[in-house]
């Protein structure tokens, strides 16, 4: 309401209100002075935008120097050239979420600056404007002495999206020092942003980079140039000690769509970690031109068709859905777990009897209880002692209820298998 006015003297009473405890009141206070059209509140603004760590607020104060106009950025421009270096690094950050193009050429200028921290921010601000005139700019700043407006530099070019970039960044990722792995991997980044295969082989070759966190980044690039060379280094990059990694490369190989890798996604289903089996899922999924990966899921999902042909597969030898199953009964999911049990009942192959034994001991009851499910249905004799004795010390109800019905079933069927 105070902002709707357009009177003056709502600019003190609003000002206060930035300092309110309460967010939305903030944000209230934000747009009403942006509204209100009175070049004061952009200080009040600039100030909160610097010390404000809430998202919806930093939103309403930029939404609020946007309304300001031009005068907003003609100021900050102003600011670029204060003595104080942290006042020129505020301006340049601002600046980049303003949005307006008046202010490539300064910020451009202050690539050059004496201190790291503004050269820093002006490559960040050049990056989200977007303004290709920045490329070759941000390009020499790949040489700066300072690692962080190196690293700045890569994640700007990656952002601007223009292929004369990527030459320069494989030579940066070519001849950087090993302990400068956070620049590799603002350009491992950016070479997968900018989508070029002329990356490739430089990528490749990050994927034996002494630091994990480097050959997780050069998975990621690998899955996003989409180009075949990459599988064979990615199904390598499965064997890495590091789970990230692993997890990373079959991400990369659900992207690239070479079905030729659905068995080694498979193997991965069997991981001790349970991101990477997260991961092995999701790039089984994407891969939906490979019929393995299809009917798994579709098994897990007990979809009647899926499960028909994995039965008509195991008829004839084909063992790797039962084989992808049973590994994911050691999923840390319990949901996951549970999914896996139902769906080795409906298979109805006997070789499930004995992991199905094992989660009688899960600690959910709910994996208990389908485990005692899929027993009954495989109606395999062998699960009559352990039922009983899990029984003996089953404190749940519905599992309790569960195995006493399994063990009837089982009885009758024993029995009239005698007579």
């Amino acid at each position: 309401m105070l902002g709707n006015l357009g009177d003056a003297r709502a600019l003190e009473p609003l000002a206060q209100r930035l300092e309110d405890r309460n967010s939305l009141v903030q944000e209230a206070a934000c747009l009403a002075l942006g509204n209100l059209g009175d070049v004061r509140a952009f200080d009040l603004l600039e100030q909160l935008l610097r010390r404000t760590w809430k998202k919806e607020v930093s939103e309403a104060a930029r939404e609020a120097l946007s309304k300001l106009g031009d005068y907003a950025v003609v100021t900050l421009i102003e600011r670029l050239e204060a003595p104080d270096a942290s006042i020129r690094t505020a301006a340049c950050r601002a600046l980049g979420k303003l949005g307006n193009a008046q202010a490539v050429e300064p910020l451009i200028a202050k690539l050059q600056d004496e201190d790291e921290g503004v050269r820093k921010a002006a490559c960040e601000a050049l990056g989200a404007l977007g303004d290709i005139r920045a490329v070759e700019p941000l390009i020499a700043k790949l040489q700066d002495e300072d690692e962080d407006v190196r690293e700045q530099a890569c994640e700007a070019l990656g952002s601007l999206g223009d292929v004369r970039a990527v030459e320069p960044l494989i030579r940066t990722l070519q001849t950087l020092d090993e302990d400068e792995w956070l620049v590799s991997i603002a350009a491992c980044v950016a070479l997968g942003a900018l989508g070029d295969a002329r990356a490739v082989d430089a990528l490749i070759e990050k994927l034996g980079d002494e630091v994990e966190y480097v050959r997780q980044a050069a998975c990621w690039a690998l899955g996003k140039l989409g180009d075949v060379r990459a599988v064979e280094p990615l199904i390598e990059a499965l064997e890495d000690n590091e789970k990230k990694v692993r997890a990373a490369a079959c991400e990369a190989l659900g992207n690239l769509g070479d079905t030729r890798v659905v068995d080694r996604l498979v193997g991965m289903l069997d991981d001790w970690d349970w991101e990477v089996r997260e991961a092995a899922r999701e790039a089984l999924s994407n891969l939906r031109a490979g019929e393995l990966a299809e009917t798994i899921l579709g098994v897990l999902h007990r979809d009647e068709r899926a499960i028909e042909r994995a039965r008509r597969w195991l008829s004839q030898g084909e063992n790797r859905v039962l084989e992808a199953l049973l590994a994911m009964l050691d999923d840390r999911v319990y949901s996951q777990r549970d999914d896996v049990c139902y769906a080795l009942g409906e298979l109805g192959d006997s070789r499930a009897v004995e992991p199905l034994i094992g989660m009688l001991d899960d600690w959910n009851p709910m994996v208990r209880k389908a485990a005692c499910w899929a027993l009954g249905k495989l109606g395999d004799a062998r699960a009559i002692e352990p039922l009983t004795m899990y029984r003996r010390e089953e404190t749940h109800p519905e599992v309790r209820e569960a195995m006493n019905d399994v063990l009837r079933q089982l009885r009758r069927h024993t029995k009239q298998a005698w007579e």
